[in-house]
Protein backbone atom coordinates (compact mmCIF):
# COMPACT_ATOMS: atom_id res chain seq x y z
CA UNK A 1 0.00 0.00 0.00
CA UNK A 2 2.92 2.57 0.36
CA UNK A 3 3.81 2.11 -3.07
CA UNK A 4 0.51 3.20 -4.23
CA UNK A 5 -1.59 5.72 -4.18
CA UNK A 6 -4.32 4.06 -1.59
CA UNK A 7 -4.67 6.53 1.37
CA UNK A 8 -6.84 4.24 3.60
CA UNK A 9 -8.04 0.43 3.53
CA UNK A 10 -11.52 -0.64 4.90
CA UNK A 11 -10.09 -3.44 7.55
CA UNK A 12 -13.86 -4.42 8.01
CA UNK A 13 -14.14 -5.48 4.57
CA UNK A 14 -11.44 -8.15 4.91
CA UNK A 15 -12.32 -11.72 5.63
CA UNK A 16 -10.93 -15.41 5.64
CA UNK A 17 -14.13 -16.49 3.84
CA UNK A 18 -12.88 -17.94 0.53
CA UNK A 19 -10.19 -19.77 3.16
CA UNK A 20 -12.35 -21.11 4.82
CA UNK A 21 -14.95 -22.12 1.63
CA UNK A 22 -11.40 -24.00 0.19
CA UNK A 23 -11.22 -25.96 3.87
CA UNK A 24 -14.71 -26.83 3.51
CA UNK A 25 -14.36 -28.35 0.46
CA UNK A 26 -11.40 -30.34 1.33
CA UNK A 27 -13.11 -31.46 4.72
CA UNK A 28 -16.34 -31.89 2.62
CA UNK A 29 -14.76 -35.12 0.65
CA UNK A 30 -15.45 -37.06 3.97
CA UNK A 31 -12.85 -36.40 6.67
CA UNK A 32 -12.69 -33.98 9.07
CA UNK A 33 -9.27 -34.09 9.87
CA UNK A 34 -7.69 -35.29 7.30
CA UNK A 35 -3.78 -36.03 7.11
CA UNK A 36 -1.21 -33.49 5.12
CA UNK A 37 -1.32 -36.28 2.48
CA UNK A 38 -5.12 -36.59 2.34
CA UNK A 39 -5.31 -32.85 2.39
CA UNK A 40 -2.89 -32.72 -0.50
CA UNK A 41 -5.27 -35.13 -2.75
CA UNK A 42 -8.83 -33.45 -1.67
CA UNK A 43 -7.15 -30.10 -2.54
CA UNK A 44 -6.26 -31.80 -5.36
CA UNK A 45 -9.31 -33.10 -6.63
CA UNK A 46 -11.27 -29.61 -5.65
CA UNK A 47 -8.86 -27.64 -7.61
CA UNK A 48 -10.00 -29.90 -11.14
CA UNK A 49 -13.53 -29.91 -10.35
CA UNK A 50 -13.55 -26.55 -11.17
CA UNK A 51 -12.54 -27.25 -14.64
CA UNK A 52 -14.27 -30.35 -15.24
CA UNK A 53 -18.29 -29.14 -15.15
CA UNK A 54 -19.52 -25.37 -14.62
CA UNK A 55 -21.73 -24.61 -11.44
CA UNK A 56 -25.58 -23.36 -11.29
CA UNK A 57 -24.54 -20.89 -9.68
CA UNK A 58 -21.64 -19.49 -11.74
CA UNK A 59 -22.06 -16.19 -13.71
CA UNK A 60 -20.52 -17.25 -16.81
CA UNK A 61 -21.05 -20.29 -19.73
CA UNK A 62 -19.04 -22.45 -21.07
CA UNK A 63 -17.70 -21.90 -24.64
CA UNK A 64 -15.86 -24.03 -27.42
CA UNK A 65 -12.65 -23.21 -26.33
CA UNK A 66 -10.20 -26.44 -25.48
CA UNK A 67 -11.05 -27.23 -22.16
CA UNK A 68 -8.25 -26.89 -19.79
CA UNK A 69 -8.01 -30.58 -18.98
CA UNK A 70 -7.17 -31.94 -22.10
CA UNK A 71 -3.67 -30.55 -21.42
CA UNK A 72 -3.46 -33.01 -18.81
CA UNK A 73 -0.84 -35.73 -19.94
CA UNK A 74 -3.21 -38.99 -20.61
CA UNK A 75 -1.94 -42.01 -19.75
CA UNK A 76 -0.15 -44.64 -22.48
CA UNK A 77 -3.43 -46.58 -23.81
CA UNK A 78 -3.16 -50.21 -24.94
CA UNK A 79 -4.83 -51.27 -28.11
CA UNK A 80 -6.97 -53.88 -26.84
CA UNK A 81 -10.81 -54.54 -26.95
CA UNK A 82 -10.91 -54.23 -23.23
CA UNK A 83 -9.41 -51.56 -21.45
CA UNK A 84 -8.72 -51.22 -17.74
CA UNK A 85 -9.43 -47.59 -16.76
CA UNK A 86 -6.28 -45.90 -14.79
CA UNK A 87 -6.35 -45.10 -10.46
CA UNK A 88 -3.69 -43.82 -8.50
CA UNK A 89 -5.17 -45.37 -5.47
CA UNK A 90 -7.50 -47.87 -3.97
CA UNK A 91 -6.76 -50.38 -6.41
CA UNK A 92 -7.04 -53.66 -3.97
CA UNK A 93 -10.33 -52.01 -3.37
CA UNK A 94 -12.20 -53.58 -6.96
CA UNK A 95 -12.08 -56.76 -5.27
CA UNK A 96 -14.19 -55.89 -2.36
CA UNK A 97 -17.90 -56.58 -2.91
CA UNK A 98 -18.03 -59.03 -5.69
CA UNK A 99 -20.88 -61.41 -5.14
CA UNK A 100 -19.20 -63.81 -7.79
CA UNK A 101 -15.96 -66.32 -6.89
CA UNK A 102 -15.33 -66.23 -10.46
CA UNK A 103 -12.34 -63.76 -11.62
CA UNK A 104 -13.27 -61.80 -14.57
CA UNK A 105 -11.02 -59.27 -16.95
CA UNK A 106 -11.32 -56.41 -14.47
CA UNK A 107 -10.31 -59.08 -11.80
CA UNK A 108 -7.52 -60.57 -13.37
CA UNK A 109 -5.92 -57.43 -14.05
CA UNK A 110 -6.23 -56.09 -10.50
CA UNK A 111 -5.16 -59.65 -8.88
CA UNK A 112 -1.86 -59.27 -11.45
CA UNK A 113 -1.14 -55.86 -9.94
CA UNK A 114 -1.20 -56.90 -6.83
CA UNK A 115 0.83 -59.44 -7.66
CA UNK A 116 3.42 -57.65 -9.03
CA UNK A 117 3.66 -55.70 -5.53
CA UNK A 118 3.68 -58.97 -3.80
CA UNK A 119 6.81 -59.78 -6.37
CA UNK A 120 8.67 -56.66 -5.64
CA UNK A 121 8.34 -57.07 -1.65
CA UNK A 122 9.61 -60.95 -1.56
CA UNK A 123 12.11 -60.43 -4.24
CA UNK A 124 13.62 -57.24 -2.36
CA UNK A 125 13.46 -59.72 0.60
CA UNK A 126 15.26 -62.85 -1.55
CA UNK A 127 17.31 -60.94 -3.27
CA UNK A 128 20.65 -62.77 -2.43
CA UNK A 129 18.39 -66.07 -4.09
CA UNK A 130 18.40 -66.13 -8.03
CA UNK A 131 16.66 -69.29 -7.58
CA UNK A 132 13.48 -67.57 -5.83
CA UNK A 133 13.60 -63.69 -7.75
CA UNK A 134 13.38 -65.72 -11.31
CA UNK A 135 10.91 -67.72 -10.25
CA UNK A 136 8.45 -64.70 -9.02
CA UNK A 137 9.51 -62.09 -11.96
CA UNK A 138 8.34 -61.97 -15.62
CA UNK A 139 10.00 -60.06 -18.31
CA UNK A 140 7.57 -58.34 -19.97
CA UNK A 141 3.97 -57.38 -19.37
CA UNK A 142 2.91 -58.45 -23.18
CA UNK A 143 -0.24 -60.47 -21.59
CA UNK A 144 -3.80 -59.41 -21.45
CA UNK A 145 -4.13 -59.88 -17.69
CA UNK A 146 -1.05 -57.48 -17.49
CA UNK A 147 -3.13 -54.44 -19.04
CA UNK A 148 -3.32 -52.22 -15.94
CA UNK A 149 0.51 -52.75 -14.82
CA UNK A 150 1.17 -51.72 -18.26
CA UNK A 151 -1.16 -48.58 -18.22
CA UNK A 152 0.50 -47.48 -14.86
CA UNK A 153 4.05 -48.74 -15.34
CA UNK A 154 6.81 -45.95 -16.27
CA UNK A 155 9.57 -48.25 -16.50
CA UNK A 156 9.94 -49.59 -12.46
CA UNK A 157 6.45 -51.85 -11.90
CA UNK A 158 7.41 -55.35 -11.21
CA UNK A 159 6.06 -57.85 -13.85
CA UNK A 160 4.87 -60.83 -11.87
CA UNK A 161 5.67 -64.83 -13.39
CA UNK A 162 2.62 -66.50 -14.40
CA UNK A 163 2.85 -68.97 -11.34
CA UNK A 164 2.61 -65.60 -9.01
CA UNK A 165 -0.62 -64.77 -10.97
CA UNK A 166 -2.43 -68.11 -10.95
CA UNK A 167 -1.22 -68.63 -6.97
CA UNK A 168 -2.83 -65.15 -6.23
CA UNK A 169 -6.04 -66.13 -8.62
CA UNK A 170 -6.39 -68.72 -6.69
CA UNK A 171 -6.48 -67.39 -3.30
CA UNK A 172 -8.88 -64.59 -4.21
CA UNK A 173 -11.44 -67.64 -5.56
CA UNK A 174 -10.95 -69.38 -2.03
CA UNK A 175 -11.49 -66.05 0.02
CA UNK A 176 -14.92 -65.40 -2.16
CA UNK A 177 -16.33 -68.91 -1.62
CA UNK A 178 -15.16 -68.77 2.01
CA UNK A 179 -16.43 -64.74 2.74
CA UNK A 180 -19.27 -65.84 4.20
CA UNK A 181 -17.71 -68.33 6.77
CA UNK A 182 -14.75 -65.52 7.88
CA UNK A 183 -17.10 -64.01 10.44
CA UNK A 184 -17.57 -67.48 12.71
CA UNK A 185 -14.36 -68.87 12.23
CA UNK A 186 -10.95 -68.81 13.60
CA UNK A 187 -7.53 -68.52 12.62
CA UNK A 188 -9.13 -67.26 9.50
CA UNK A 189 -5.36 -66.01 7.63
CA UNK A 190 -4.09 -70.09 8.49
CA UNK A 191 -8.25 -71.55 7.02
CA UNK A 192 -7.39 -69.39 3.70
CA UNK A 193 -3.72 -70.41 3.71
CA UNK A 194 -4.40 -74.31 3.81
CA UNK A 195 -7.59 -73.56 1.62
CA UNK A 196 -5.55 -72.47 -1.21
CA UNK A 197 -2.24 -74.65 -0.82
CA UNK A 198 -5.23 -77.56 -1.25
CA UNK A 199 -7.26 -76.65 -4.24
CA UNK A 200 -4.22 -74.77 -5.96
CA UNK A 201 -2.90 -76.71 -9.29
CA UNK A 202 0.08 -79.00 -9.25
CA UNK A 203 1.45 -76.55 -12.39
CA UNK A 204 2.04 -73.75 -10.22
CA UNK A 205 5.65 -74.76 -8.01
CA UNK A 206 8.17 -72.25 -6.61
CA UNK A 207 11.42 -73.03 -5.14
CA UNK A 208 11.50 -74.49 -1.81
CA UNK A 209 15.11 -73.14 -0.63
CA UNK A 210 12.79 -70.04 1.19
CA UNK A 211 9.28 -71.22 1.17
CA UNK A 212 8.67 -68.17 -1.24
CA UNK A 213 4.70 -69.72 -1.89
CA UNK A 214 3.94 -69.47 1.58
CA UNK A 215 5.32 -65.90 1.54
CA UNK A 216 3.17 -64.63 -1.05
CA UNK A 217 0.16 -66.58 0.37
CA UNK A 218 0.57 -64.58 3.51
CA UNK A 219 1.12 -61.24 2.81
CA UNK A 220 -1.44 -61.64 0.36
CA UNK A 221 -4.32 -63.09 2.46
CA UNK A 222 -3.23 -60.54 5.62
CA UNK A 223 -4.00 -57.76 2.85
CA UNK A 224 -6.87 -58.91 1.40
CA UNK A 225 -8.42 -59.52 5.05
CA UNK A 226 -7.23 -55.86 5.63
CA UNK A 227 -9.03 -54.63 2.75
CA UNK A 228 -12.06 -56.41 3.45
CA UNK A 229 -11.98 -55.46 7.23
CA UNK A 230 -11.85 -51.68 5.72
CA UNK A 231 -14.98 -52.35 3.77
CA UNK A 232 -17.00 -53.78 6.71
CA UNK A 233 -15.40 -50.48 8.39
CA UNK A 234 -16.64 -47.75 6.07
CA UNK A 235 -20.09 -49.60 5.93
CA UNK A 236 -20.86 -49.12 9.61
CA UNK A 237 -18.81 -45.50 9.99
CA UNK A 238 -21.33 -42.50 10.46
CA UNK A 239 -21.32 -39.93 8.09
CA UNK A 240 -19.43 -36.89 8.52
CA UNK A 241 -20.02 -33.32 7.79
CA UNK A 242 -18.03 -30.63 6.50
CA UNK A 243 -19.29 -28.32 9.34
CA UNK A 244 -21.89 -28.62 12.14
CA UNK A 245 -24.15 -26.36 9.98
CA UNK A 246 -24.07 -28.51 7.08
CA UNK A 247 -25.09 -31.40 9.10
CA UNK A 248 -27.95 -29.34 10.73
CA UNK A 249 -29.18 -28.49 7.30
CA UNK A 250 -28.88 -32.40 6.08
CA UNK A 251 -32.09 -34.82 7.14
CA UNK A 252 -30.50 -38.09 7.47
CA UNK A 253 -33.24 -40.86 7.20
Amino acid sequence: MSSSETRFLLTSRLNQDALENVFSQVRGKGDSHPSIVAFRYNLRCVCLSQFMTVPKTAAYHADATPHLLEFIRKPKRVSAAATVSDTDSGVIDALVGSDSAAVDFIDQNVIAYVSGWLSFKIKTLLKDCHECCSSIVAGSADKPELQLIAIKSLGGLCVPSTAVVQLISAAEIIFRRLQPLLAKSSNVERLLVQSTVENISSDVTFPTCHGVRDLLLCRYVKLRLHAHAASLSRGAAKRQFASKSAAARTTVV
